[in-house]
C-alpha cells in the first residue's frame, strides 16, 4: 500500500485538509486512490477509463462516446430502467461523460448505501449487453445530440475553434463524432472497441467521502477484480497547430458568436499556473478587462469570457463573446488589443494579488464537495502519476510573478496560430485580412 506524500511530508499531516489519502493496485493492476472525508455522510465514486475521442481512428470518431452510452441501456441481469431504479432507490446521483481524453463513469450515494451503488456500477462495465436494437435507439439519440451543437450557436463556435486549430489531429475531431461516422458504428465495432479499451490496466478507480481505504480497497476487489488485466496501449503524438478563419453564415441568428484563440500549455508545463493566472485577468473574472472594456464600458456584449484547456501535452486559450451583427470587427480589434497589452508591459501586482484569490477560491471551493475530491484524485493520478496537494497548488499559485505573466503572454499572444470562428449573420461582418497581436 502506497500512502501518498507531498514534499515529504505525510498525508497526515496536512495543515488545512486533515486528509487520508491512499493508493493500491490490485492484482488485475485496476489503480485504487482514496479519500477520507469523516465529517460527511456521503462517498463519491468513480470509474476513469482512459480512453476518448482522441484514441480513436478517424472511422471511429465517436466510438468512445457511443459506448459511454451504451453502458446505461442495460447489462445482462438489468435493463435500462432497473439500472435507473435501482440508483434511485438508494437516493443516487449517477453520471457519466466523454471527453478528448477519458470515459468517466460515477455515482454520488450516502455512505450506506457505497456497496450496492458499486456493485451496480460494476455489472455496467463488466456486462453490458450491446444489444443491436439499443444499439438502433442510442445512434438517433446521439445523432439528435449532435443536431443540437449545431443548432446551439456558442457550443458550434467553440467546437469550430477545436477543428480548426488541431485540423488534421484526433484532438480536432468532436467528441460525438459526426453523422457519417457515427451512422457507420454497428455492433462488432463496438464491441471490439470495448474489449480492447475496458481493461484494468487502463483505468483508475477514485473515491472520496465517508469511507475507509482498506474497505474501498476490498469491495473494489470484489467487484472489479473480474476486469481484465492489460491496457490499450495508446500512442498519442503532439498535435500540429493551424492558423485559420472560419466563417459560417447564419442569417436567422440575431448575435454573432466570436471565438479567437491560440495555443497553451498541457498539464504538466511548467508554466501553466501563469498561464491560468493570465486568463483570469484577460476574461475569466467578473472584474476582468476584456468584461469591464467591452461590456461595461462600451455595452457591446452580454457575454465576453475566456477560458483554458489543458490536455496532457497540449491546450488553448479562448476567448469567446457574443455581439449584435454590425459590432462583431470592433469587438475582434478590441479583443487583440488587450491581448496586446500584455505583451507590452507587466500586470499590476493589485491585479495579479486579485486573481491569485480568485483561482485559488475556485479551486478550494471545488474540493469541498465529495464529486470534487473524487475528480481531483483521478486527474492528478492520470495527468501527474502522483497526488499534489491542494496546499501545495496555492503554494505554486502564490509564487508566480509579474514577470512571469510577461514572459507567457510574450510566448502565447502570438498571431502565428492564432485561429478566428465566427458563426451568425455576416450580413454586416468584414472578413480580416489579419489579426494581429503586436
Amino acid at each position: 500500500m502506497i500512502l501518498f506524500t507531498a514534499g515529504g511530508i505525510c498525508t497526515q499531516c496536512f495543515s488545512s485538509w486533515q486528509a487520508m489519502v491512499h493508493k493500491d493496485t490490485l492484482h488485475n493492476n485496476l489503480t485504487v486512490i482514496t479519500e477520507r472525508m469523516p465529517y460527511v455522510r456521503s462517498v463519491a465514486f468513480g470509474l476513469w477509463i482512459k480512453v476518448g475521442s482522441m484514441h480513436e481512428k478517424e472511422d471511429q470518431n465517436g466510438m468512445a462516446h457511443f459506448i459511454e452510452h451504451m453502458l446505461f441501456k442495460g447489462t445482462q441481469k438489468r435493463d435500462t430502467l432497473q439500472i435507473a431504479r435501482e440508483v434511485d432507490t438508494i437516493g443516487g446521483q449517477m453520471d457519466a461523460f466523454t471527453s478528448r481524453e477519458y470515459i468517466c463513469l460515477n455515482l454520488h450515494v450516502l455512505d450506506e448505501h457505497f456497496e450496492r451503488a458499486l456493485e451496480i456500477m460494476a455489472d455496467m462495465v463488466l456486462h453490458p449487453r450491446f444489444h443491436k436494437d439499443d444499439l438502433i435507439k442510442e445512434r438517433g439519440v446521439i445523432l439528435e445530440e449532435i443536431k443540437m451543437v449545431q443548432d446551439t450557436p456558442d457550443e458550434l463556435a467553440q467546437d469550430l475553434f477545436v477543428s480548426s486549430l488541431w485540423k488534421g489531429h484526433p484532438l480536432g475531431r468532436p467528441i460525438a463524432g459526426i453523422r457519417r461516422t457515427v451512422q457507420k458504428i454497428n455492433q462488432k465495432a463496438l464491441i471490439a472497441f470495448f474489449r480492447r479499451h475496458f481493461r484494468a490496466g487502463n483505468m483508475i478507480f477514485t473515491a472520496a467521502g465517508n469511507l475507509h481505504h482498506e474497505k474501498v480497497l476490498s469491495l473494489a476487489d470484489k467487484y472489479l477484480g473480474a476486469l481484465k488485466k492489460g491496457n490499450s496501449r495508446n500512442t498519442e503524438t503532439l498535435p500540429r497547430c493551424n492558423r485559420r478563419m472560419v466563417l459560417k453564415n447564419n442569417r436567422k441568428l440575431q448575435q454573432l458568436n466570436i471565438c479567437l484563440g491560440i495555443p497553451a500549455y498541457g498539464q504538466n508545463h511548467r508554466d501553466r499556473y501563469a498561464c491560468h493566472l493570465l486568463n483570469a485577468i484577460l476574461g475569466g473574472t467578473m472584474s476582468s478587462r476584456l468584461l469591464q472594456k467591452i461590456r461595461e464600458e462600451l455595452g457591446l456584449a452580454y457575454s465576453i469570457f475566456s477560458f483554458v484547456v489543458s490536455h496532457k501535452n497540449s491546450g488553448f486559450l479562448l476567448v469567446h463573446a457574443g455581439t449584435g451583427k454590425k459590432t462583431g470587427n470592433q469587438v475582434i480589434d478590441l479583443i487583440a488589443a488587450e491581448m496586446t497589452k500584455f505583451k507590452n508591459a507587466p500586470v499590476s501586482l493589485e491585479e495579479l494579488n486579485l486573481v491569485k484569490d480568485f483561482v485559488k477560491g475556485v479551486i478550494f471551493l471545488g474540493l469541498e464537495s465529495t464529486p470534487g475530491r473524487m475528480a481531483y484524485l483521478a486527474k492528478q493520478e492520470m495527468y501527474h502519476g502522483s497526488y499534489q496537494t491542494p496546499d501545495s497548488l496555492r503554494k505554486h499559485i502564490d509564487a508566480v510573478t509579474r514577470e512571469d505573466v510577461l514572459r507567457v503572454s510574450t510566448d502565447l499572444f502570438s498571431s502565428d496560430f492564432l485561429n478566428l470562428i465566427v458563426v451568425g449573420d455576416l450580413s454586416y461582418f468584414r472578413k480580416p485580412a489579419s489579426i494581429s497581436l503586436g
